[in-house]
């Protein structure tokens, strides 16, 4: 198992999605920036994954590169966002992949919808960093 946090980027998300005319923080055009380059490049190594997990994943842009890169064309993939409108848009875009809404700030409150208890297993050991964003991998 493979984590990576960041924590950055915090406030109305909700409302930021569902008013965007564009992409938020140029999601779209994350494929050359060196963070996720380096990042690709250091797990391709010890991948394909099976699984990938995205904390934080807005419009699911960022776990479809890592898909890409580190997953094969079994890979699942799961993003999680404290976001409806993201979510939804994200599940437009990436129909095969699996989008949740999570709020990482209230893990044990009952906020959290479309989870049972496969979600909850798989996202307990990022939230016990409290991150409010990262991408988890498992082989």
């Amino acid at each position: 198992m493979i984590m990576f946090f960041v924590k950055e980027k915090v406030g109305e998300f909700e409302s930021m999605y569902l008013h965007s005319e564009g992409v938020p923080w140029h999601q779209d055009e994350q494929a050359s920036m060196v963070d996720v380059r380096l990042t690709g490049e250091m797990l391709s190594d010890i991948g394909p994954f099976d699984e990938i997990h995205d904390l934080g994943c807005g419009l699911g842009n960022y776990l479809g590169l890592m898909r890409d890169r580190v997953g094969d064309s079994g890979s699942q993939c799961f993003g999680y966002d404290i976001s409806e409108t993201a979510c939804i848009k994200a599940k437009k875009q990436y129909p095969d992949f699996h989008f949740t809404v999570l709020d990482l700030t209230a893990p044990n409150k009952q906020t959290n919808k479309q989870t049972n208890k496969q979600t909850n297993k798989q996202t307990a050991d990022c939230l016990l960093f409290g991150a409010h964003f990262g991408m988890y991998f498992q082989s």
